[in-house]
């Protein structure tokens, strides 16, 4: 219950600006070395669900400009709590690094939001901080490397849905600063799922079991194989 206070603690100071800057963005033409990610199998937790994508699918005009600000602000809160969390507690400086990177963008993605909400004429948008608390459960269990490994690969699953969202904005919404501000969020959320998913195929290694040569055979050598993409 400490470590949850001080991740609502740090969220509070970040969404009113005071947010230190962060490592400057990958370069945005950065080519994946793997096949994007899909939203299910990464070990997202499945009281998470599925991201915002399935929920706007069917929403056109201004319903999809207001339902899609509300739920990338939810989700992007999630997600600045999660990379809270990895800073906190990853034992890998690189991973480090990366989560203090997508907290500040996540940060200065929903001020905009906020900002296009208000001239909306809609107020103030309504966040659920119980699902912080879901995302941060989820991974109290780890400790170590089990919860860097675990940790990236969660956050691949919710960018992957984040990605996903924004390109459905890219063409749906149809105020224009949504548009424009979808294109940013798709582009800077693949750079990340790029940048996680190597450090994984890094950190994940798969050895082959030691085979039982024949009699008079000579011995059978088994050597360690690295999943890219798991």
């Amino acid at each position: 219950m400490q470590k949850l206070s001080m991740v609502f603690a740090v969220l509070a100071l970040a969404f009113v600006g005071t947010v230190a800057q962060a490592q400057s963005p990958t370069n945005a033409t950065e080519q994946p070395t793997c096949s994007p990610a899909t939203s299910m199998g990464l070990s997202v937790p499945a009281l998470i669900g599925a991201g915002p994508a399935p929920e706007l699918t069917n929403l056109t005009g201004a319903e999809f400009d207001r339902a899609y600000i509300q739920k990338m602000y939810q989700f992007n809160t999630n997600m600045a709590a999660l990379a809270t969390l990895g800073i906190e507690q990853t034992t890998d400086k690189n991973l480090k690094d990366l989560s203090g990177k997508i907290r500040y963008e996540k940060t200065k993605q929903n001020e905009v939001y906020a900002m296009t909400y208000r001239d909306m004429g809609l107020g103030k948008i309504p966040v659920d901080y119980s699902k912080v608390q879901t995302i941060v459960d989820s991974l109290m269990n780890y400790t170590g490397t089990d919860f860097d490994v675990q940790y990236a690969r969660v956050m691949t699953g919710l960018l992957t849905q984040s990605r996903d969202a924004a390109q459905l904005a890219m063409s749906r919404a149809t105020n224009p600063r949504l548009r424009d501000q979808a294109n940013i969020e798709a582009r800077a959320a693949q750079n990340e799922i790029n940048a996680l998913q190597r450090w994984i195929g890094q950190e994940t290694t798969f050895v082959t079991p030691t085979l039982v040569a024949p009699t008079g055979a000579g011995p059978s050598e088994s050597k360690p194989t690295k999943d890219p993409c798991p």
